[in-house]
């Protein structure tokens, strides 16, 4: 394949695509205090996970443990599930805009909510820096391994997003949904008719899995790999917010169990061709996707081409999205500190380039690939923020000293067990000393207020 005509491609593409968007937006606003449908929940609720690193990630994971590579999705459908019977509810019954608002109302700590404001503008940075992996993985996949073709294609998103980038997110979010998914399922269904009849089945696969068996794979590792992709699922308020637009349980029930039956299915594309590369005998150098290299062997050039399409597609619409939210959470931090922003466009730009640039070194240096960025994040997330946020849902009275136990317990072993093994599964000893600090927190309280009560009756 040219690499040239390559090169114009993850340049043109983009600007055409603004270009069809800005004048589709330009025709047909989007009034929204319109009743939201079901299909565009859906469609958010699927948007908000496939992404770059969903396809590239899960097919890298694939290649090197098989079916495994199944267990992030897995646990994001869990956690959707959770969400509709009747979490997300309880969540809109407290008519928070975020976690950080929550834990403003229900502790009563402004403090608390920048911690937690704070933290979500590190998982954002930690899924943005996900997304660049990715990136770089499908770019070294096309023979790019060089940075000159990434710093030019990163400049263009940057610029992209400078510009304003996808701004009406009905129309992005259908857009990329629907040429994305069907590119990759055409694909995949052309390529299960080369296949023999029993490539899927369930003997099958379980004898090709004995291929990919690694020692670090076992049952517990398996469970806690999904419960706590399932656990930052349900307090991501990213995640949680299209269900917040339904009004009845039931129907965000349906939304919910559709988004994850889907994803499930749809992840079998990236799974198939993982597990493929490594049947085929395809090398693929660490860090690198096999997604291309085994495209190009069981495909064409053109079929290719359109592949690389679709993903860029995703990749522009997913690093634009993540990008302005960091910039707006980022402003919002910034005015909380010196007061409103009067050349917020300026700003906001600035913010873009110094982010772009920190990222693009920062990826330099990070190891694993985008699954394993996003795993480590979401431990952060969930060690620091889990206990204190159930309390909240589920307990009346609740201290913000305890929450803050709560976080700083969380935080310190999350510290710690990423320097030093633990005993038994890392995961668990963040949410039990978490828990034992929430509980600290409480004790330290009551015996603070205990006192005080004494000293006022004296």
């Amino acid at each position: 394949m040219n690499k040239l005509s390559l090169i114009g491609l993850l340049i043109i593409l983009p600007i055409i695509i603004f270009k069809l968007v800005k004048r589709k937006t330009s025709t047909n606003s989007i009034d929204s205090s319109s009743r939201v449908s079901l299909l565009s929940v859906i469609t958010t609720l699927i948007a908000t996970e496939m992404g770059a690193s969903l396809i590239i990630g899960t097919s890298q994971e694939a290649y090197s443990a098989g079916l495994y590579g199944l267990l992030y999705i897995i646990g994001i459908s869990l956690g959707y599930i959770i969400l509709g019977c009747g979490l997300a509810a309880k969540m809109k019954a407290l008519n928070c805009t975020s976690i950080g608002h929550i834990f403003e109302l229900r502790y009563h700590s402004p403090f608390l909510k920048k911690l937690s404001d704070l933290l979500s503008i590190v998982m954002m940075y930690a899924l943005l820096l996900g997304e660049i992996i990715a990136t770089k993985a499908l770019l070294e996949g096309l023979g790019f391994s060089g940075t000159f073709v990434f710093v030019c294609f990163w400049a263009v998103i940057l610029l992209y997003t400078m510009l304003g980038g996808l701004r009406s997110l009905g129309i992005s979010t259908f857009f990329q949904i629907s040429y994305f998914i069907g590119i990759f399922s055409v694909i995949f269904v052309y390529c299960l008719f080369m296949e023999p009849y029993s490539f899927f089945g369930l003997s099958s696969l379980l004898e090709k899995q004995i291929l990919f068996f690694q020692p670090d794979f076992n049952v517990p590792y398996l469970i806690t790999t999904v419960v706590m992709t399932a656990l930052y699922c349900i307090i991501q308020q990213d995640i949680t917010q299209p269900l917040f637009t339904i009004s009845s349980r039931g129907v965000a029930f349906i939304a919910s169990c559709s988004a994850s039956i889907f994803m499930i299915f749809f992840s079998l594309i990236p799974i198939y061709f993982g597990t493929k590369a490594k049947l085929l005998n395809v090398i693929i150098p660490d860090g690198m996707s096999p997604l291309i290299p085994v495209l190009s062997r069981l495909t064409n050039e053109f079929t290719v081409l359109l592949v690389l399409c679709g993903i860029i597609l995703v990749i522009f619409a997913t690093l634009d999205s993540l990008l302005s939210s960091i910039n707006s959470a980022v402003q919002d931090e910034i005015e909380s500190f010196y007061g409103t922003i009067t050349r917020r466009s300026v700003i906001n730009k600035l913010i873009t380039i110094v982010n772009g640039i920190s990222l693009l070194i920062v990826s330099n240096y990070v190891s694993g690939n985008a699954m394993s960025v996003l795993n480590t994040s979401y431990e952060l997330y969930i060690s620091c923020l889990l206990i204190p946020l159930l309390f909240s849902y589920f307990k009346q009275d609740v201290k913000k000293e305890a929450a803050l136990g709560a976080f700083g317990s969380g935080l310190a072993s999350f510290v710690f067990f990423t320097l030093l093994p633990s005993p038994i599964s890392k995961e668990i000893m963040h949410l039990v000393l978490s828990l034992i600090g929430y509980w600290i927190g409480t004790i330290i309280i009551e015996i603070r207020l205990t006192k005080k009560s004494h000293t006022c009756s004296a």
